[in-house]
């Protein structure tokens, strides 16, 4: 039992794993945001997730609509410059200004010089384009490949971790059986059949003793072990099928516009 003891605590790093590729809304809200419930926390990021995946989609109108119902429901900055980048695309240069601005004091202190710059930049071309009376640019919807969804990989890892765990303790098993096997020969060497009867020294119960303990972890371990690796092509294959949002960062993008290429950033959960 306490040999088994030492093979439980191997899974846990899968199961762990497996578990946060499911956690919701990992970044804190910032400072002062207003106390939300559970379920409203749980919509929000519904509403999060959809409008990464309408934004993806060139679909900007709707991912303000969605961003914005998500950050009144949660309070998370970091939605404000979600919010930011859907009404860049759509031409609405004083909103997204505004909104990076708003952001800026939440953001990663070694982000916030290029949130400021953006911001400022935003608010030249708005400047500009009312200088001019003309319109501000809007930018068309993506038709770079999307990249691997942030649940996708950690789904991808807590597969690859639990086929590894599995693995290991598949292959711990294999060597206590082999064990096992040495133990119950050397108590077949310490007995004998006489005369119809099965009779065994006392040199055969140590063997024995060894041969039922490591019996018993090799079973555990195999039999642990293939739930394991199951679990991870399961997760593997679940992982290839996963779109969601990635992890939460300010992502760079290069983006073509009227007045040239810009690098633009995108902030993900």
């Amino acid at each position: 039992m306490a040999w088994a003891s030492l093979l439980l605590p191997l899974l846990t790093p899968a199961w762990a794993a497996a578990q946060s590729a499911d956690a919701a809304f990992e970044a804190d809200p910032g400072e002062g945001a207003h106390p939300h419930s559970a379920d409203d926390d749980r919509r929000a990021r519904e509403l999060f997730v959809l409008g990464d995946r309408l934004y993806e989609e060139g679909r900007y109108e709707a991912s303000v609509t969605a961003f914005t119902e998500a950050y009144r429901l949660s309070g998370r900055p970091l939605l404000l410059f979600n919010l930011a980048n859907a009404e860049e695309r759509l031409g609405r240069l004083d909103d997204a200004a505004e909104h990076l601005r708003a952001y800026l004091p939440h953001a990663p202190e070694d982000e916030r010089e290029a949130v400021e710059t953006r911001a400022r930049r935003i608010e030249e071309r708005a400047a500009a384009a009312r200088e001019n009376g003309t319109p501000p640019d809007v930018t068309p919807p993506p038709t770079t490949p999307l990249e691997p969804s942030h649940s996708a990989q950690r789904l991808h890892r807590a597969g690859v971790a639990s086929l590894i765990t599995g693995g290991a303790l598949v292959g711990a098993g294999a060597v206590f059986a082999v064990l096992a096997n040495g133990a119950r020969s050397d108590a077949r060497a310490a007995c004998a059949d006489v005369n119809g009867s099965h009779i065994c020294s006392s040199a055969a119960r140590q063997p024995l003793d060894r041969d039922k303990r490591d019996s018993l972890i090799a079973d555990l371990g195999m039999g642990i072990g293939l739930a394991a690796a199951v679990t991870g092509l399961v997760l593997l294959l679940r992982g290839r099928h996963t779109e969601a949002p990635p992890p939460a960062a300010v992502v760079p993008e290069a983006v073509v516009t009227a007045h040239g290429v810009e690098l633009r950033f995108h902030a993900r959960f």
